[in-house]
């Protein structure tokens, strides 16, 4: 899941995304950081 991070902290905060992983099977985790900058355009 992917969580917004407005009001984590600082100002900045809302900058950011949280990716929460820790129950998600390695299949699912492959490729997931070229999924990341595909979406960025990057």
């Amino acid at each position: 899941a992917a969580t917004a991070m407005t009001h984590w902290g600082s100002d900045r905060a809302a900058n950011y995304v949280r990716l929460v992983f820790s129950n998600e099977p390695v299949e699912r985790l492959r490729g997931v950081g070229e999924r990341v900058h595909h979406s960025l355009g990057t």
